[in-house]
Protein backbone atom coordinates (compact mmCIF):
# COMPACT_ATOMS: atom_id res chain seq x y z
CA UNK A 1 0.00 0.00 0.00
CA UNK A 2 1.31 3.47 -1.14
CA UNK A 3 0.06 6.44 0.71
CA UNK A 4 0.45 9.51 -0.92
CA UNK A 5 0.29 13.38 1.55
CA UNK A 6 -2.28 14.73 2.38
CA UNK A 7 -2.39 17.47 5.41
CA UNK A 8 -3.69 16.00 8.34
CA UNK A 9 -1.57 15.79 11.04
CA UNK A 10 -1.69 12.81 13.27
CA UNK A 11 1.30 13.28 15.72
CA UNK A 12 1.29 15.96 18.29
CA UNK A 13 4.77 16.41 18.47
CA UNK A 14 5.19 16.74 14.62
CA UNK A 15 1.78 18.91 14.55
CA UNK A 16 3.61 21.39 16.44
CA UNK A 17 6.52 21.54 14.34
CA UNK A 18 4.65 21.98 11.02
CA UNK A 19 2.50 25.02 12.65
CA UNK A 20 5.45 26.72 13.65
CA UNK A 21 7.21 26.36 10.51
CA UNK A 22 4.26 27.37 8.85
CA UNK A 23 3.77 30.91 11.03
CA UNK A 24 7.19 31.45 11.13
CA UNK A 25 7.95 30.96 15.03
CA UNK A 26 9.29 27.49 14.93
CA UNK A 27 13.45 27.28 15.63
CA UNK A 28 14.31 23.70 14.24
CA UNK A 29 17.81 23.87 15.45
CA UNK A 30 17.09 25.67 18.90
CA UNK A 31 14.01 23.10 19.57
CA UNK A 32 16.55 19.93 18.33
CA UNK A 33 19.77 21.34 20.95
CA UNK A 34 16.49 21.93 23.55
CA UNK A 35 15.10 18.43 23.29
CA UNK A 36 18.54 16.59 23.02
CA UNK A 37 19.62 18.43 26.27
CA UNK A 38 16.67 17.38 28.29
CA UNK A 39 16.96 13.82 26.80
CA UNK A 40 20.91 13.16 27.92
CA UNK A 41 20.29 14.77 31.42
CA UNK A 42 17.10 12.39 31.62
CA UNK A 43 14.48 15.29 32.24
CA UNK A 44 12.59 13.29 29.15
CA UNK A 45 11.94 9.60 29.46
CA UNK A 46 11.34 7.98 26.51
CA UNK A 47 8.82 5.00 27.11
CA UNK A 48 8.75 2.52 24.11
CA UNK A 49 5.92 -0.04 23.93
CA UNK A 50 4.27 -2.57 21.85
CA UNK A 51 2.16 -1.00 18.74
CA UNK A 52 1.45 -0.71 14.67
CA UNK A 53 4.32 1.22 12.79
CA UNK A 54 1.52 2.74 10.43
CA UNK A 55 0.46 5.70 12.15
CA UNK A 56 4.11 6.96 12.79
CA UNK A 57 4.49 6.39 9.14
CA UNK A 58 1.74 8.10 8.02
CA UNK A 59 2.38 11.21 10.69
CA UNK A 60 5.54 11.40 9.23
CA UNK A 61 4.49 11.36 5.47
CA UNK A 62 1.64 13.76 6.07
CA UNK A 63 4.22 16.07 8.09
CA UNK A 64 6.85 16.20 5.51
CA UNK A 65 5.10 15.60 2.15
CA UNK A 66 4.61 19.46 1.41
CA UNK A 67 7.83 20.34 2.15
CA UNK A 68 8.93 18.14 -0.12
CA UNK A 69 6.05 19.16 -2.69
CA UNK A 70 7.68 22.80 -2.45
CA UNK A 71 10.87 21.31 -3.70
CA UNK A 72 8.69 19.67 -6.80
CA UNK A 73 9.82 16.29 -4.84
CA UNK A 74 7.74 13.06 -4.76
CA UNK A 75 7.57 11.82 -0.70
CA UNK A 76 6.24 8.02 -0.90
CA UNK A 77 5.49 5.64 1.93
CA UNK A 78 5.29 2.24 0.97
CA UNK A 79 3.21 0.87 3.93
CA UNK A 80 3.68 -3.21 4.35
CA UNK A 81 0.28 -5.29 2.98
CA UNK A 82 -0.03 -6.80 6.74
CA UNK A 83 0.47 -5.09 10.33
CA UNK A 84 3.74 -4.34 11.72
CA UNK A 85 4.34 -4.46 15.23
CA UNK A 86 7.26 -3.79 16.96
CA UNK A 87 8.11 -1.73 20.63
CA UNK A 88 8.68 2.29 20.27
CA UNK A 89 7.78 5.38 21.60
CA UNK A 90 5.26 7.40 19.21
CA UNK A 91 6.67 10.35 19.99
CA UNK A 92 10.51 10.05 20.28
CA UNK A 93 10.46 7.50 17.61
CA UNK A 94 8.36 10.44 15.18
CA UNK A 95 11.16 12.89 15.82
CA UNK A 96 14.01 10.49 14.93
CA UNK A 97 11.90 9.12 11.97
CA UNK A 98 11.25 13.12 11.32
CA UNK A 99 14.96 14.57 11.09
CA UNK A 100 16.39 11.81 8.75
CA UNK A 101 13.43 12.36 6.51
CA UNK A 102 13.88 16.25 6.51
CA UNK A 103 17.60 15.73 5.94
CA UNK A 104 17.03 13.86 3.01
CA UNK A 105 14.08 16.43 1.65
CA UNK A 106 17.02 19.32 2.38
CA UNK A 107 19.70 17.99 0.68
CA UNK A 108 18.21 16.20 -2.27
CA UNK A 109 18.07 17.95 -5.27
CA UNK A 110 14.43 19.43 -6.97
CA UNK A 111 12.14 16.55 -8.76
CA UNK A 112 13.72 13.91 -7.13
CA UNK A 113 12.04 11.23 -5.03
CA UNK A 114 12.25 10.25 -0.86
CA UNK A 115 11.21 6.61 -0.19
CA UNK A 116 10.19 5.37 3.38
CA UNK A 117 9.49 1.69 3.67
CA UNK A 118 9.48 -1.29 5.89
CA UNK A 119 11.27 -4.21 6.01
CA UNK A 120 11.25 -6.87 8.43
CA UNK A 121 14.00 -9.05 9.92
CA UNK A 122 13.96 -11.85 13.04
CA UNK A 123 14.42 -9.49 15.85
CA UNK A 124 14.21 -5.78 14.31
CA UNK A 125 12.18 -4.60 12.45
CA UNK A 126 13.71 -1.38 9.80
CA UNK A 127 12.13 1.63 8.82
CA UNK A 128 14.16 2.99 5.51
CA UNK A 129 14.21 6.48 3.91
CA UNK A 130 15.95 6.42 0.55
CA UNK A 131 17.13 9.74 -1.18
CA UNK A 132 18.08 10.54 -4.65
CA UNK A 133 20.55 13.04 -3.23
CA UNK A 134 24.26 13.43 -3.03
CA UNK A 135 25.47 11.03 -1.21
CA UNK A 136 27.89 10.20 1.66
CA UNK A 137 31.80 10.31 1.38
CA UNK A 138 32.86 7.16 2.45
CA UNK A 139 34.78 8.99 4.81
CA UNK A 140 32.23 11.09 6.83
CA UNK A 141 29.70 8.00 7.42
CA UNK A 142 31.73 6.87 10.25
CA UNK A 143 30.89 10.27 12.22
CA UNK A 144 27.49 12.09 10.51
CA UNK A 145 26.05 10.34 13.57
CA UNK A 146 28.07 12.66 15.85
CA UNK A 147 27.00 15.46 17.41
CA UNK A 148 27.30 19.12 15.43
CA UNK A 149 28.76 16.61 12.39
CA UNK A 150 27.61 18.03 8.87
CA UNK A 151 29.02 16.66 5.96
CA UNK A 152 31.25 18.61 3.22
CA UNK A 153 28.87 18.72 0.96
CA UNK A 154 26.22 20.40 2.69
CA UNK A 155 27.48 22.69 4.45
CA UNK A 156 25.75 25.64 2.32
CA UNK A 157 22.50 24.22 3.56
CA UNK A 158 20.90 25.55 7.48
CA UNK A 159 21.64 23.60 10.22
CA UNK A 160 23.91 22.78 13.14
CA UNK A 161 24.44 19.04 12.34
CA UNK A 162 22.20 17.93 15.43
CA UNK A 163 19.45 16.01 14.02
CA UNK A 164 21.05 12.37 13.47
CA UNK A 165 23.02 12.73 16.66
CA UNK A 166 19.13 13.06 17.97
CA UNK A 167 18.15 10.20 16.34
CA UNK A 168 20.93 8.17 17.05
CA UNK A 169 20.56 8.76 20.86
CA UNK A 170 16.68 7.86 20.30
CA UNK A 171 16.37 4.72 19.14
CA UNK A 172 19.35 3.12 21.48
CA UNK A 173 17.41 4.11 24.31
CA UNK A 174 14.50 1.85 22.87
CA UNK A 175 17.66 -1.11 22.59
CA UNK A 176 17.75 -0.14 18.63
CA UNK A 177 19.83 1.72 16.51
CA UNK A 178 20.42 3.42 13.29
CA UNK A 179 22.76 2.46 9.56
CA UNK A 180 23.04 3.85 6.54
CA UNK A 181 24.34 3.12 2.98
CA UNK A 182 25.34 5.50 0.33
CA UNK A 183 27.22 5.58 -2.47
CA UNK A 184 27.86 9.76 -3.92
CA UNK A 185 26.29 10.62 -6.47
CA UNK A 186 23.57 8.25 -6.51
CA UNK A 187 22.13 8.91 -3.06
CA UNK A 188 21.81 7.59 0.35
CA UNK A 189 19.54 4.85 2.63
CA UNK A 190 19.22 4.86 6.58
CA UNK A 191 17.44 2.38 8.43
CA UNK A 192 16.08 2.70 11.74
CA UNK A 193 16.29 -0.75 13.86
CA UNK A 194 13.64 -1.17 16.36
CA UNK A 195 12.94 -4.23 18.17
CA UNK A 196 10.39 -6.80 17.02
CA UNK A 197 7.45 -7.68 19.01
CA UNK A 198 5.79 -10.94 17.46
CA UNK A 199 4.43 -12.08 20.65
CA UNK A 200 0.76 -12.12 21.07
Amino acid sequence: MRIQIGARQTMERLEEMLDGAMDGTFEEDHYNETELSRLESGILEIQPVKQSLKPLLEGVAETFGPGAGEKDMTLECVLPPEEVLCRYDRKWTGEALGNVVDNAIKYAPAGSRVRIRVREFEFYVCIQVEDQGPGIPEEERARIFGRFCRGGQVQQEEGVGIGLYLARQILERQDGYIRVSSREGEGSCFGLYLPQSKEA
